[in-house]
């Protein structure tokens, strides 16, 4: 029989046992996975570092942690998610040979303080975590006997941590990760188009549910009532309607915001990549019915946009583009010519709540345009196809001699291509295949790949290490 308060004090003496035997298999894992070299780069040493840290320095003050605080470790210790992405991020189950030139590009945008770990998941889709020291910290900063200094000086890094997955089944399809500039957008620009969201909301909401009070009140249902149930009933779901058209709304110029990125800083190999993955959805679902995401074809249309240098020098048959890179910008310009259909915006004006939020996005759309701008630096233009054609199509043609596209010229009067020119010649190189047989992709798509792979390798090691190489070969 449990003795003394309901069996309480069992209860606390077991669970205390139990939390310093996970905290230490927690640790020793950790501590497995810290040591393992089997990583493309560092970041997925310093997550593991930090579960154990933290593992550790709970397993050490649990005897002086309160028995009304013992579930708050239990809900620390939880934290295993960290170590699958560490143990998902081997070179194994990465593209592993892109990493280090992604960590480098998106450096460039977020800041040399920042550490990415990219790994695999099962579902079908791109995503980023962040905050994750934060949450650690925020969440153990609230223990008041835990040594936080002591925590903050063995984990030994900032709160710049971000994990970026990718369908686990597209490892090799280095074509695709140019939806790694969607994810890039939420690092960079999340938090200020919240900000910027709410003052425009706060000028906005009053109007707002008005107008969908006067739609609830002219409902036929409501007929039937007295006219102060009428109008509590108004108010009541005017309010309930009110929230949800906020939260489509930001949830909507997040996504946009995002997307504006990734074109910008990726062209029209954003734009590909991500009309490829939305071909397998229905492109017009209410956002209402989608988790709040907008149609595919709304977003689509923005990226069109974006891209306009390029579609509008192939839809004037300009004399000067390449024909290397024609099938592509054709392929592009049916992208456009898909989104010009309102469908979407249909759907969207057949539900009160998302008609309202659209109408809020649409009037956010320029605001969002600066906000983009202003947060990438030396407000670089949207990488241009026709703008880099040359060295696009000088990387097409080592791609149809097998040779990975990593570089322009002639020995030493080199130039590494960037991750941008890269991937968009890498998509010029299929779409120009694909035009020509449209069973290509069936034999030839993995070689592709592995040469866009390879390139991105080499062209990092080239920017890193080929000064040095060409001062020592003009030396001698």
């Amino acid at each position: 029989m449990c003795q003394g308060n309901d069996g309480k004090e069992w209860q606390q003496n077991t669970l205390r046992r139990e939390l310093l035997r996970q905290a230490s298999g927690l640790a020793v894992t950790a501590r497995k996975l810290e040591e393992n070299q089997d990583y493309p780069n560092k970041s997925p040493q310093s997550l593991a570092r930090l579960v154990r840290v933290t593992a550790e320095l709970l397993a050490k003050t649990l005897e002086d942690t309160p028995d009304g605080r013992l579930k708050h470790v239990a809900t620390l210790l939880c934290c295993d998610e960290f170590l699958r992405i560490v143990e998902h991020s081997r070179v194994s189950l990465t593209p592993w040979s892109m990493i280090q030139a992604t960590e480098v590009f998106l450096r460039k945008y977020v800041g040399d303080d920042a550490y990415f770990i990219i790994s695999p998941e099962w579902n079908y889709n791109y995503g980023v975590r962040t905050g994750v020291f934060a949450a650690f910290e925020k969440a153990l900063s609230g223990l008041e006997w835990f040594p936080l200094d002591e925590w903050r000086k063995e984990v030994g890094w900032g709160e710049k941590l971000f994990c970026i997955s990718f369908p686990r089944i597209e490892k090799l399809n280095v074509l695709l990760h140019a939806n790694l500039g969607h994810e890039l957008g939420h690092i960079i620009t999340q938090r200020k188009v919240e900000v910027s969201f709410e003052k425009m909301w706060l000028e906005k909401e009053a109007e707002i549910k008005e107008r969908l009070k006067n739609l609830i009140r002219g409902d036929a249902s409501f007929e039937a009532m007295g006219d102060l149930l009428k109008e509590t009933v108004a108010e009541i779901k005017a309010s309930d309607d009110t929230e949800k058209v906020r939260q489509v709304a930001l949830q909507a110029l997040i996504e946009t915001t995002a997307d504006k990125v990734g074109v910008r800083v990726f062209g029209p190999a954003a734009l590909a990549s991500m009309a490829e993955i939305c071909t397998r959805w229905h492109v017009d679902i209410n956002p209402i019915g989608n988790g709040n995401y907008p149609p595919w074809r709304y977003r689509l249309r923005i990226l069109a946009q974006e891209c306009s240098r390029d579609l509008d020098a192939i839809s004037q048959n300009e004399q000067r583009i390449h024909a290397d890179i024609v099938p592509f910008l054709e392929w592009l310009l049916k992208i456009r010519e898909f989104t010009s259909s309102a469908t979407d915006m249909k759907e969207i004006q057949s539900n009160p709540i998302s008609a309202e939020a659209y109408k809020l996005v649409n009037q956010a759309l320029d605001d969002m345009n600066e906000l983009v701008t202003s947060s990438i630096p030396d407000e670089k233009k949207t990488f241009s196809l026709v703008e880099n054609q040359e060295e696009i199509s000088e990387l097409i043609g080592r791609l149809e001699d097998q040779v990975p596209p990593n570089e322009s010229g002639i020995w030493p009067d080199i130039k590494p291509a960037s991750l941008e020119t890269i991937l968009n010649a890498c998509w010029a190189y299929k779409l120009k295949e694909i035009s020509q047989d449209k069973s290509w992709c069936e034999k030839n798509i993995e070689r592709l790949f592995r040469l866009c792979l390879k390139a991105i390798e080499s062209s990092y090691v080239s920017t890193t290490f080929g000064p040095k190489l060409i001062e020592a070969y003009l030396q001698d």
